[in-house]
């Protein structure tokens, strides 16, 4: 039997103190985070660049730079700078509205899902507190804005599975079609929530309602009209397969079912688990996978089975349109599973915090080892916060407080970013050298061969590429002296080695 919660109860509510605390503090480093106003990394600056320089009907169009977005997401982003300007901060609000809006949908669809309250807080406070939310609120591409649609999306489906009125299940049915243009993941996810409209409607029915086959036509001719629009023979889908093959899709060399499925394994491993759940800990990446396995159990026990088709069948879902080269599993755009492994965890301690109330220790041990999974998280955004990515902006920043704006710049990897940042670049003019687009060929690295070494140069090493340092120090070493320069700032404080003076000898 189910343990109710006396809301009236005071000491209840002085329980949830710390929770409520840890909420606040995800909160803070995610404002923190939007208002250091960092400089952009080049998948930013290439898709900012594009977005600035397009009128609104350029927008249907592909970019020239390979950049990709959904429809809906460019049309309200190139909104918001007309609106308000285009600066950095501007192009970041999109991104830091659709988290903090997936924050509350993630509560109501716990809610929704009759998670206790506790429970319910924790798993938010796990949720803002994850560096990966933290940084990606404000990212400018479309991953932040892919948790909102996929929250919704599920939050619309609970909905319609709740209600009688087939007039009000169309209604809710239409609200998911803007989704379908403002997130290409809500495709990836689409099979499985229909799959859960279609039990429901059996399993309550023994038959299919008129209406449950009305909100399939609507959905599926919503999303092969959005794919025939802007999917169908994209300029840019021979370079992105290029991009991401043997990354995020399968190597070319992969054609057996045995292959496939390793790849898988290991896809779902390094990605998931120990890139984006774990942040690239492995330790955290072990307790995610044995937590992600011992809650399956318990919820198959319990039959959650709409809790377990959410993850389950997303990842399977993603993974078969990875295979067919479709779409990349890859980390920044898998993001949007966090909050439903976080949803599956939930229904795991809330099974666990309900078994444990009845043991002597057992709520006592719980308390302590959630504790310890916050501390670690705080400590572990303490050290990485808050988060750069490209060095760019701030480092041309800092050259230009220190007076050197008569050097030459070598921008390695940052063609973009240089691109964009047009107004702090204006001091260099016809002085800023871009070499190279991410890593360095032998036929961009000849370009070093025409400067003249005689002069004094400021290197920015972008993209956190350290194969460029290992092949450009060597050259340049030869003719002069290389000096690693410190900053001020927070980026040349956390990113060490990626902005270096060279004097001729």
């Amino acid at each position: 039997m189910r343990t109710t919660i006396n809301l009236k109860n005071k000491k209840f509510y002085k329980d949830l103190i710390g929770i409520w605390l840890l909420i606040c503090l995800g909160l803070f480093f995610i404002l923190i985070q939007f208002f250091q106003d960092r400089g952009m990394w080049m998948d930013e600056s290439a898709l900012a660049s594009s977005i600035r320089d397009a009128n609104f009907y350029e927008l249907f169009k592909p970019f020239g730079n390979g950049q990709v977005a959904p429809i809906l997401y460019l049309i309200i982003q190139k909104g918001m700078i007309w609106v308000f300007g285009s600066y950095d901060l501007v192009f970041r609000i999109l991104p830091l509205f659709s988290v903090l809006l997936s924050t509350l949908l993630l509560f109501i669809i716990l809610k929704e899902l009759e998670i206790t309250k506790r429970i319910t807080l924790i798993t938010l406070a796990l949720f803002l507190l994850h560096p990966n939310i933290i940084y990606y609120s404000s990212e400018i591409k479309q991953y932040p804005t892919d948790i909102f649609a996929v929250l919704g999306f599920i939050f619309i489906t609970l909905k319609i599975i709740k209600t009688t009125s087939s007039r009000n299940r169309i209604k809710l049915a239409l609200l998911v079609v803007p989704l379908f243009y403002f997130s290409n993941v809500t495709i990836i996810i689409f099979p499985l929530l229909a799959l859960i409209i279609l039990y429901d409607n059996y399993k309550h029915h023994k038959k299919l309602k008129i209406s449950s086959i009305l909100i399939l036509f609507i959905w599926i001719i919503s999303i092969i009209t959005y794919y025939y629009l802007f999917a169908y023979k994209h300029a840019s889908t021979d370079l992105m397969l290029k991009f991401w093959t043997g990354v995020g899709l399968p190597d070319s060399g992969i054609d057996s079912l045995n292959e496939y499925f390793n790849w898988g394994i290991k896809i779902i491993w390094e990605q998931l688990f120990y890139d984006l759940i774990a942040d690239q800990n492995i330790v955290f990446a072990v307790i995610s996978l044995i937590l992600f396995v011992i809650g399956l159990f318990f919820l198959i026990k319990a039959k959650k089975y709409i809790i377990i088709t959410l993850i389950i069948l997303t990842i399977i879902s993603h993974l078969l349109m990875s295979m067919l080269m479709l779409y990349p599993f890859y980390k920044r755009i898998i993001l949007y599973m966090l909050p439903l492994y976080l949803i599956l965890i939930a229904g795991f301690l809330d099974i666990l915090y309900l078994k444990l109330q009845t043991r002597k220790f057992g709520v006592p041990i719980f308390n302590i080892a959630i504790g310890i999974l916050f501390m670690s998280l705080i400590y572990n955004n303490a050290i990485k916060f808050p988060s750069e990515y490209d060095p760019y902006k701030a480092a041309i920043t800092y050259l230009n407080q220190k007076g050197y704006n008569n050097d030459t710049l070598i921008v390695f990897a940052g063609l973009s970013g240089i691109s964009y940042y047009k107004d702090i670049t204006q001091p260099y003019k016809d002085r800023i050298i871009a070499i190279g687009h991410i890593g360095p060929t032998n036929e961009e690295l000849k370009k070093l061969d025409t400067i003249d070494v005689k002069k004094n140069y400021w290197l920015i090493f972008s993209y956190r590429r350290s194969e460029w340092k290992d092949k450009v120090f060597p050259i340049l070493k030869k003719n002069g002296s290389l000096k690693f320069v410190k900053g001020n700032n927070t980026l040349l404080r956390k990113n060490d080695g990626y902005l270096y003076q060279y004097t001729p000898y």
